[in-house]
């Protein structure tokens, strides 16, 4: 069976969903796991926040920076392209495809039901270009924070 790291590096060599059974047959085990935490995540009573991040590390199934705070419900369709940095806010209602890739950098804030998506780590065919999305949160006491990520143009 198909381990996690070899589907990450077959999306980022650009490869696709339902290019090959063992990659959908993987996919769809990652994506049970998925809906399974966010149910946990979105549907349950979290006391204390750190459970709502903990649960995310678990969809992620990496390390979450430090200060992160997701906001439910939150929704997702894979959850292990997902990389926060430090100090990111994420509102309630938001939705990410990440099949492709998301990286949401430090101090980025994501306001309510914002939906993002990146099936094709950032191009949708071979022959399509890419582009480029940038968030800024500028601080008095710090220097923009950028969060780049690619999107394909549609």
């Amino acid at each position: 069976m198909m381990e996690l790291n070899e589907l990450l590096a077959w999306f980022d060599q650009g490869g696709s969903f339902g290019d090959d059974p063992e990659i959908v047959a993987c996919m769809r085990r990652y994506i049970q796991e998925n809906r399974r935490l966010l149910f946990e995540m979105n549907n349950l009573w979290h006391e204390d926040e750190n459970e709502i991040t903990e649960l995310f590390r678990k969809v992620t199934a990496k390390p979450v920076g430090e200060g992160v705070r997701i906001e439910t419900p939150f929704h997702t369709d894979f959850g292990k392209n997902i990389t926060l940095g430090n100090r990111v806010f994420i509102n309630a209602g938001c939705k990410f495809q990440d099949q492709g890739g998301i990286v949401i950098g430090d101090g980025s804030l994501i306001g309510h039901t914002v939906h993002d998506q990146d099936l094709a780590g950032g191009k949708a065919n071979d022959s399509e270009e890419m582009s480029y999305v940038e968030f800024e949160r500028a601080a008095a006491e710090n220097c923009a924070a950028i969060t780049r990520y690619m999107i394909a143009h549609q």
